[in-house]
């Protein structure tokens, strides 16, 4: 039978090495590069639900933001964002999707649908 003392040594052992992934999550998580990106994108997008569609995107790839504006996340999952967006729901017609880089923000939570009368998307900036 084994000692108190050696469950008490395993549990700590336990604890210490969850410590230490967690430790390495939050590394690696610091080193994953985010980007923001203001967005803008041409064609056949009204009323064939491109902004749900969207948010939807946004959703799956964990990208903050909103739509008919900006997206943020890590490089990867804004890549694949943008990828799906540029392809629009089955009724869109995507001829064109323009971006820009923004600087990052740290209070962003989420990804909304705000429906404004123009986008804060300017080419060329």
């Amino acid at each position: 039978m084994l000692s108190r003392a050696w469950h008490r040594h395993r549990t700590l052992q336990l604890y210490l090495l969850l410590d230490i992934i967690q430790l390495f999550k939050s590394i690696l998580s610091a080193k994953m590069s985010n980007t923001r990106i203001a967005f803008k994108v041409h064609g056949t997008v009204q009323g064939v639900g491109f902004r749900d569609f969207t948010q939807k995107c946004a959703k799956l790839d964990e990208v903050k933001g909103w739509v008919e504006g900006e997206a943020q996340g890590s490089d990867e999952r804004v890549k694949k964002f943008l990828q799906r967006i540029d392809k629009g729901p089955s009724m869109a017609h995507v001829v064109k999707l323009e971006k820009r880089d923004l600087d990052v923000r740290d209070d962003e939570e989420g990804f909304a649908v705000m429906r404004t009368a123009e986008s804060m998307f300017k080419s060329g900036n």
